[in-house]
């Protein structure tokens, strides 16, 4: 389960990343690649971090749970989820890295990392088959581009009240059916299903067993009379060690127990015989020697004091000796009591047997049980079990308050095995999903620092849990220990797809609410869609598995992100379009101190110039696309405030006059030229020389143009009185594959 959870958080984290990192390389002035890791790293490190939190929090929540299973689990699987958040930031930065620096050196036929090498252009099936796949890239990214920037933003913002009222429906359905009908129900079976239904093995503990009369027996068995059990001289406490199935702890014993004392006989005289007139005890036949030993040993005491037979003298365990008897007179006569009652002292040491225990050190009465039948039959429900305990624990702890000081400490115990497991989980759930809710929401709100955002966010999160949680309840789900556990980190992987929205609605310089739900979809959509995605393969990848605990967790992840990418894209995003907040609503910031302030360093324009190396490495690793759309990608990155625009002749003719944004990076934004000139004649400008990158060509090979790497000419842009220098490469520089190639730019 931990390893479908790392590989959903893990595609998330690599989906955002190579996105902020694309977008990053388009950008004017992108530098080198020290200064790309950082602006990458400054942007998705936090969200990374946040996603991590939440759902190692959500895990650690599990960790107050009562079962040891759920506990170690919980542990493990967060530190695990820590753990992965470390490795990816050190990993992943590194692994773009050297598909930057060293994929362009080889045939790589797979978009995007790959390159398709003008140099590799003898070898036929390598070029119909890179061009074959490249296309397709640029196809698939292409309508993807349309559909998360254009008509996704327009369905979302026009039909917003449409969206609101649907999924707020389907939640108000889900609660339904978590609280009302059919209800999420505990689980109401000892037998622990470990295979599908169809297995073998499964179908005889589901069906086949009822027709066996050694199974009926166990059964009959389950339904006896559930005993009443009162245990003095032990506390109830579990020093074991919570993290360890096998440690039982050691047993502690009651340092004021003591029932030699004439009150502490006479009140334990008198509560047995309060038991036997309550509506929940059950007369047993027979008799009963050892259910209130204190009555046993009384009849015992009232025998004559010389013996009829072998006139041996019995003083002082004889019947002159009156109840309650004297300390030193109990503790006397109780051994012998006891040694002739069971003939062998044996039965001193018999586990779970009612009546006297005795210390090994000091010879006196340790421990002692009382034992009645009470008129509750064994039951798998919860409530029925439940109605039970709390009616004879709570008449127990009133007698209790009673008792003399060497009874006061006695508790009730009996068959609760079980539903002390049913408990556990129904209270373990409620509070470990509490914890991870409080955390998601301040993580929301450090994140965003922005209240509404942090309300609505949480609000999304409660519909996805509320509807995941409604899902499976239909499917027939009970509250066993792994559903206890998945439905805990619901949250923690709800969290991440909402969260990625508030961010980028919160980064968003725009002032009205519509356009900044479009600047968010637009900015994170895909990369939100494409992590939903591998979280849902990779739950649906197991269905094939005939083991149940991978079919739940399989189901689990299918439907989890579903819903979760739902009411992230719809409900969230609407409910921002509708009441979200703008011109910076209840936007809070960091307290800022004017001692630690220091003047803004100068930069220095050339620092992040970038080399041949750089080009040939960094901005030729495999073709960027012209965009084609006005907005432009991770704008708060390095937006400019005097980015200039120019029109390019080639696009005139596609686009008409609308004005066409440049690349950033590319030649067209390092000169300026006069409106509809159409010579792109570069303009005289003030700047220092630096080398720029180059746009993308079109690189025609046999009358087929397809999208080609980067020329290797450096541009020096020069100062504002001079024209701007381009050196091309000398013609002994050029590799004879490019010789006679077209290239239209």
């Amino acid at each position: 389960m931990d390893f479908l959870i790392l590989v959903g958080i893990g595609a998330d984290d690599a989906c955002i990343y190579c996105k902020i990192w694309a977008c990053a390389k388009a950008e004017k002035n992108n530098g080198t690649l020290v200064k790309l890791v950082r602006d990458t790293l400054h942007h998705a490190c936090l969200s990374m971090f946040i996603t991590s939190v939440t759902t190692a929090v959500a895990f650690f929540g599990s960790s107050i749970s009562n079962i040891t299973a759920i506990r170690c689990f919980s542990i493990f699987a967060g530190t695990a989820v820590l753990a992965n958040f470390i490795f990816t930031v050190l990993w992943l930065p590194a692994s773009v890295i050297m598909a930057e620096k060293w994929c362009s050196s080889t045939c790589l036929c797979i978009p995007p990392v790959g390159l398709y090498l003008p140099q590799l252009q003898h070898f036929q099936w390598c070029s119909t088959f890179c061009n074959a796949l490249w296309k397709l890239h640029y196809s698939f990214t292409e309508y993807s581009r349309v559909f998360f920037e254009k008509i996704l933003p327009c369905i979302i913002v026009r039909s917003r009240y449409f969206w609101l009222v649907l999924f707020t429906a389907i939640a108000a359905g889900g609660a339904v059916a978590v609280f009302y009908y059919p209800g999420l129900q505990l689980p109401d079976s000892k037998e622990f299903q470990l295979f599908n239904s169809q297995h073998p093995f499964e179908r005889y503990d589901l069906y086949l067993k009822k027709f066996f009369w050694f199974e009926k027996a166990k059964e009959q068995d389950l339904y006896r009379k559930l005993p009443i059990r009162i245990v003095w001289g032990v506390l109830p406490k579990d020093n074991g060690n919570y993290l360890d199935p096998y440690d039982r702890g050691s047993t502690e014993f009651d340092t004021e127990f003591n029932i030699a004392l004439p009150e502490s006989q006479e009140w334990l005289y008198n509560f047995c015989i309060q038991l036997r007139n309550q509506s929940f005890y059950q007369p047993t036949h027979g008799p009963l020697m050892f259910n209130c030993f204190i009555e046993t040993f009384k009849e015992w005491m009232e025998r004559r004091c010389v013996d009829g037979i072998s006139d041996m003298d019995r003083t002082p365990c004889c019947e002159s000796s009156k109840f309650p008897f004297s300390e030193k007179v109990f503790n006397h006569c109780i051994k012998e009591a006891v040694a002739i009652l069971h003939r062998t002292p044996g039965y001193f040491v018999v586990p779970s047997a009612e009546g006297v225990r005795f210390s090994k050190t000091t010879g006196k009465v340790q421990v002692i049980v009382v034992r009645y039948e009470s008129t509750y039959s064994y039951s798998m429900s919860y409530s029925e079990m439940y109605e039970f305990k709390t009616v004879v624990d709570g008449w127990v702890s009133e007698m209790m308050s009673h008792a003399p000081k060497g009874l006061k400490n006695g508790w009730f115990s009996s068959d609760l095995e079980f539903f002390d497991l049913q408990d556990s989980l129904s209270k373990g759930s409620l509070v470990a999903i509490g914890v991870a809710i409080a955390v998601s929401f301040g993580a929301l709100l450090f994140t965003t620092l922005n209240l509404l955002i942090s309300i609505y966010a949480i609000l999304t999160i409660l519909c996805i849990i509320v509807v995941t949680v409604g899902s499976l309840v239909l499917l027939g789900w009970k509250l066993n220990v792994l559903e206890s556990t998945t439905v805990s980190i619901a949250i923690g992987l709800a969290v991440d797809l909402t969260l990625h929205y508030g961010v980028a609605y919160r980064l968003s310089a725009q002032e009205d609410r519509e356009s900044s739900v479009i600047f968010a979809l637009s900015h994170v959509g895909s990369p939100v869609a494409m992590a939903a995605f591998t979280t849902f393969m990779a739950g649906a990848l197991i269905f094939p598995s005939i083991v149940l605990a991978y079919l739940q967790i399989g189901t689990f992840l299918v439907i989890l992100m579903s819903v979760s990418w739902l009411y992230s894209t719809f409900f969230f995003m609407s409910l921002l379009s509708w009441i979200g907040p703008q011109s910076g609503q209840l936007q809070l910031n960091y307290p800022s101190f004017d001692c630690c302030e220091t003047p803004p360093v100068p930069v220095e324009k050339n620092a992040y110039a970038l080399s041949e190396s750089t080009l040939s490495s960094s901005s030729a690793s495999y073709p960027n696309q012209i965009p084609t759309s006005e907005s432009h990608e991770l704008e708060p990155l390095t937006a400019l405030k005097d980015s200039r625009h120019i029109e390019v002749p080639k696009f005139k003719k596609k686009y008409g006059h609308r004005s066409i944004r440049p690349r950033s990076g590319s030649l067209s934004s390092a000169t300026t030229t006069k409106p509809r000139d159409s010579t792109m004649i570069p303009s005289k400008i003030s700047r220092t020389p630096r080398k720029i990158s180059l746009p993308t060509v079109n690189v025609t090979f046999h009358g087929e143009e397809s999208l080609g790497a980067t020329s290797s000419s450096t541009i020096v842009c020069a100062e504002e009185d001079k024209e701007p220098v381009i050196k091309p490469l000398s013609k002994e520089d050029i590799p004879d594959a490019w010789i006679r190639k077209e290239i239209s730019v």
